[in-house]
């Protein structure tokens, strides 16, 4: 047998009313919008109820359901069009495979398995017993998986009447595009009509909105008269797996009293949707970058990229330890400069290539400030080009002394205070070189090559202590490390770019920032790249 039904919204509707699965998942879209589906989804047990009703309600073969069960392999919506198919035994009492698959497609939508017996004679029902299914109307649930726990227990009471199915066997009449013998809905057998609080069961309160089936499975012991007999479907909470976001339901129907079925069923249990940041959070807790309050130390701050970097944090409440080596004239001017307008600074030399200088400028911002929480390395050797051949290893050394080993020291006396309170930014600086080699610059795009990995490393470690380490690689940046280079050229290689200027270090200064707020609390292990538009794009 094949019949193609489509999934009219009135056909739908009917069987929210006719079953009371009301649940937002099905009927309100702005809600399943949020969800996996990202639309409504129509109810599993809906194709499942007319595939029944046309398989045991025809004068010729009135069937009662001995047993079911059925996989709901996916979701459909409202206009899809399904194919029901089925095969039996001959005789009164057999078995029926049936598939449910998208039309056009083939996809499956739910398979299953009933065994079928004879349907017990039995009166028709009363006028009280079509009123309705539910005794009650259902408030939806909202449970999460969290709040699914082994013995939770929801009873809800129906008529297995077929009362409620006349306006779903109108709108299944409409919805039915290919005739296979009409049935007989007054002749709908309890057995069948009792499967319909499942979903209702389910879908408004145990877990409710969020749930959707993946299996189900029931068998009869009893065929009470439809009646007036008020049943109660119970289900209980046996199993919750929170890796897979499933649970599992025992099932029991029982009329008086006394059992009538027993079976089971397998969920999907959705999340709630995150709630969205509010206007006055943002404007109250992130519009500011968090710097304020905190301690800076910035090495090689006497000049250039340094110098223009100190002043940012500065102007925005950090307290600055502007570093040099040499320039002690020029960091203290930095250090008034920013005190003068309003900021926190304090000049320090130190010798990066000495860990005991680096441990006593440690000790002082410790004995003054407290510790530092936002580390900008920015010193560096020198950059004068020198030809290949002519390097040596003692070269390459003292470009490692202090743009890797001496920064590596820094690091290690800056963690312990950024790890005590979860909080902590390190700002490494690279060269677009490194990925376009220059010639004459081998010892310096070396060590910048190896600042990549450390980098890399290093933000991995302190993850989980909430600290970033970032990696600033700026194109050509006018500052005195270019003072070796003719004007000519730096003019040259303006006009030639594709901004038509050189980057400055304010605009460094300005990532430098970002990287070291709370808007990049997101960032870690990356190499941002100041590039103007053009190559390298990383």
């Amino acid at each position: 047998m094949n019949t193609l039904l489509e999934l009219t919204p009135e056909l739908v509707a009917a069987f929210a009313c006719a079953s009371g699965d009301h649940s937002s998942i099905h009927t309100d879209p702005q809600f399943a919008r949020l969800t996996r589906y990202r639309r409504p989804i129509v109810h599993g047990m809906l194709p499942v109820l007319c595939l029944l009703l046309q398989a045991t309600a025809t004068r010729q073969s009135r069937r009662a359901i001995k047993s079911i069960s059925c996989q709901f392999q996916a979701a459909a919506s409202v206009g899809d069009r399904l194919h029901l198919t089925w095969k039996e035994a001959a005789g009164d009492e057999g078995e029926c495979v049936f598939a449910i698959t998208a039309a056009g497609t083939g996809a499956a939508i739910t398979t299953g398995r009933v065994v079928f017996t004879p349907a017990p004679n039995r009166p028709p029902p009363t006028a009280a017993a079509q009123d309705e299914m539910l005794a009650r109307r259902l408030e939806e649930n909202a449970l999460s998986l969290a709040g699914l726990k082994p013995g939770l227990t929801e009873r809800i009471s129906f008529r297995a009447g077929p009362g409620p199915l006349r306006k779903f066997r109108a709108a299944l009449d409409e919805s039915t595009l290919n005739r296979n013998g009409g049935f007989e809905w007054q002749l709908a057998d309890p057995s069948v009509l009792a499967l319909l609080p499942v979903s209702a069961l389910v879908g408004m309160r145990l877990p409710g909105r969020f749930a959707t089936f993946t299996e189900f499975e029931a068998v009869f012991q009893s065929w009470p008269e439809a009646g007036e007999a008020l049943w109660d479907l119970e289900g209980t909470v046996e199993r919750v797996t929170a890796a897979s976001q499933r649970a599992r339901l025992a099932l029991a129907w029982t009329v008086g009293g006394t059992p009538v079925a027993r079976g089971s069923a397998a969920l999907v249990v959705g999340t709630e949707r995150p709630a969205a940041i509010t206007c006055a959070a943002i404007r109250n807790d992130h519009l500011a970058p968090g710097v304020a309050g905190k301690v800076a130390l910035v090495t090689g701050a006497s000049r250039g990229i340094g110098e223009a970097t100190a002043k940012l944090l500065a102007m925005q409440g950090a307290s600055v330890i502007v570093h040099y080596f040499q320039g002690k004239a020029d960091a203290e001017a930095i250090a008034s400069e920013i005190q003068a307008n309003g900021g926190r600074a304090l000049a320090v030399g130190a010798d990066l290539r000495d860990e005991t200088e680096i441990e006593a400028l440690f000790q002082r911002v410790g004995s003054e400030w407290g510790g530092v929480d936002i580390l900008v390395n920015s010193a560096v050797g020198e950059f004068s080009p020198r030809a290949h051949h002519a390097l040596t290893a003692e070269d390459f050394l003292a470009e490692f002394k202090v743009s890797l080993f001496g920064l590596h020291a820094c690091c290690q006396r800056a963690l312990p205070h950024m790890r005590a309170r979860r909080w902590g930014k390190i700002v490494n600086f690279g060269t677009v070189a490194v990925d376009q080699p220059v010639s004459g610059q081998a010892k310096y795009i070396t060590v910048k090559s190896a600042l990549v990995g450390y980098t890399r490393s290093l933000a991995l470690e302190t993850a989980a202590d909430n600290i970033q380490v970032n990696l600033v690689i700026p194109a050509m940046t006018e500052t005195t490390l270019l003072a070796s280079l003719p004007p000519a050229l730096l003019n040259r290689m303006a006009e030639e770019s594709a901004a038509r200027r050189l980057l400055q270090p304010i605009d460094v200064a300005k990532t430098v920032l970002f990287l070291a707020s709370d808007w990049a609390g997101s960032i870690s292990g990356q190499r941002i790249v100041l590039n103007q538009g053009e190559a390298p794009f990383l």
